[in-house]
């Protein structure tokens, strides 16, 4: 349980981490991966369902943006088993945000806030798309500590960002159970 809060905490740090900047390490404790079983997650909130492998825990957090210069609310599902844990978070950008950066500008800042401080090391990103909405696919290793895989697309004024992150391994970031919970995310 105690290993679930951690990985689960530190992948809203890496989520927060890409609208702001900062992160934690830990130890892997050994602990095996299990299989999941999913079960769909509707937020009508949100405009969204997906995939999680159990009931969600909810946060919402308050973040001053340092390159907006605004209060960004930030919300956010997790799922942790073990040393792995399954996220969906969403946050509303104005309009002068939105006026004064392109979406491009968004997912590439988005991105860039997530390779924190220079630790972070980016291994792959992939332009893509939800519904004709802009998306980046981007896996980052992180001193080989963790890896994340994380999708985000910006839908007129609103940044989701859908990851699974992976202690001290990267063996599970291309797997099928990965992609069918980052591929089952849909618009409602």
């Amino acid at each position: 349980m105690k290993k679930q809060l951690l990985i689960v905490g530190l992948t809203v740090l890496l989520i927060l981490v890409g609208l702001s900047g900062c992160i934690t390490s830990y130890e892997n404790a050994g602990i095996e991966e299990i299989t999941p079983t999913f079960e769909t997650f509707i937020s009508e909130e949100g405009g969204f369902s997906i995939l999680m492998p159990g009931v969600p825990a909810e946060n919402i957090t308050t973040i001053v943006s340092e390159l907006y210069g605004e209060t960004i609310y930030l919300y956010l599902f997790s799922v942790g088993l073990n040393t792995t844990a399954y996220m969906i978070g969403y946050n509303d950008y104005s309009d002068d945000i939105l006026q004064n950066y392109s979406s491009s500008d968004i997912l590439n800042n988005s991105r860039d806030g997530g390779i924190i401080n220079g630790t972070g090391e980016l291994i792959s990103e992939m332009i893509i798309s939800i519904n004709g909405y802009p998306g980046r696919e981007i896996t980052v290793s992180y001193n080989q500590d963790f890896n994340i895989r994380n999708r985000k697309y910006l839908v007129e004024n609103r940044l989701y960002q859908i990851a699974f992150t992976q202690l001290n391994d990267d063996s599970l970031l291309l797997s099928s159970s990965t992609s069918e919970f980052l591929d089952s995310f849909e618009l409602i």
